[in-house]
């Protein structure tokens, strides 16, 4: 073989192995879907990271990448927070911009440029424009709020925010438990708050706003379903002889809620993220469900001074089981989709499928 018939063997063996080194190379991963929510509420949805445990539910499920960004603040409503969502937008996140007529002031009548930073991280891009989330938990009073004032709040919030691939959630929490009144004068509460999110829902879906789809979870009445099945148990940070002073007097606690009746423990707030799973995918979150144990403590990204930034996860004992967690699942499935609604530990015996 001549030189010059060598060299061009030897090109074009070259050209041969260019082409075909890529289809040898191993293919990468696909990179993950990615969705993100913002959630906007009170100490009730943050005791116990529960905006966490929802994206850990819905990444567990789905196999998607969910980044959970939240307004969080004590005591406040969407109504609160419709202010200072409002006047952000407004001021294209210009602080200088601001008027303290557009303020509504969230602690002590004092707005900073610290917390207006921290909405603005939330809200807007580095252009002034405002954020898309693919969903937007809207978590109202389960105690102080009206129809008018939770109505005005949630459709402001979702006109300065949503945008035609918006998909809006609506919920009110468990309202304030006590094992030492009759569980149905409490739950006639609770069946109000759950007609004001159905009425809301309602108004948004008649509106002109923009959003994807409005939804209603009332992971509230997936409480009271829990208590007419399974009654109340060991509650959080009580320990076995103090159970046992309050069960010889008659105080029954809830492994649901700490002491104060009203906020979360660990499992509680999973039964809250597992009722907005089935409200958002229409199905249970059992088949997927993990056993974990939540963060101790949740950074809150806005927040009253007094609040410190900060909320220590309250413990319960079976929360880390997988049986204890797929029980919550089948409870707030069938609460969300299926009709489940006891007014009775009879009704609850009967229903079929319980487990």
């Amino acid at each position: 073989m001549s030189k010059q018939k060598k060299l061009q063997f030897l090109r074009t063996m070259l050209i041969l192995t260019v082409m075909v080194l890529p289809a040898a190379q191993p293919v990468t991963a696909q990179a993950k879907e990615k969705i993100t929510c913002l959630f906007i509420g009170n100490s009730v949805s943050y005791y116990n990271n529960m905006p966490e445990m929802y994206g850990k539910i819905v990444s567990e499920a789905t196999g998607k990448d969910i980044k959970v960004s939240t307004l969080m603040a004590v005591g406040k409503s969407p109504f609160d927070f419709s202010f200072n969502v409002r006047a952000m937008v407004h001021s294209k996140g210009k602080y200088s911009k601001l008027k303290k007529s557009e303020l509504f002031y969230t602690d002590r009548n004092s707005y900073d440029e610290k917390l207006f930073n921290n909405y603005k991280k939330v809200l807007l891009n580095k252009k002034g424009k405002v954020k898309h989330y693919d969903y937007i938990f809207l978590q109202d009073h389960g105690r102080a709020h009206s129809y008018n004032y939770s109505k005005k709040g949630v459709m402001d919030i979702v006109k300065c925010l949503a945008d035609k691939k918006t998909t809006v959630v609506v919920f009110m929490p468990n309202y304030h438990v006590t094992p030492q009144k009759p569980l149905d004068v409490q739950k006639e509460r609770q069946d109000k708050d759950d007609r004001i999110t159905k009425r809301i829902v309602k108004e948004l879906k008649k509106s002109d706003l923009k959003f994807k789809k409005v939804i209603g979870a009332y992971s509230g009445k997936a409480f009271f379903n829990y208590f007419y099945a399974y009654g109340f148990h060991y509650a959080s940070g009580v320990s076995p002889k103090d159970y046992a002073v309050y069960r010889r007097q008659g105080r029954f606690l809830s492994d649901l809620v700490v002491t104060d009746e009203m906020h979360s423990t660990q499992l509680g707030a999973y039964l809250h993220a597992a009722t907005l799973y089935s409200a958002v995918y229409k199905k249970s979150a059992a088949p997927t469900v993990k056993a974990y144990r939540a963060v101790s403590t949740f950074r809150v990204p806005v927040f009253h001074r007094r609040a410190k930034g900060t909320n220590f996860a309250q413990q319960n004992g079976p929360f880390r089981k997988k049986a204890i967690l797929k029980k919550a699942c089948y409870i707030a499935d069938q609460t969300q989709n299926h009709g489940m609604d006891f007014s009775s530990s009879k009704e609850a015996k009967e229903w079929k499928g319980l487990r």
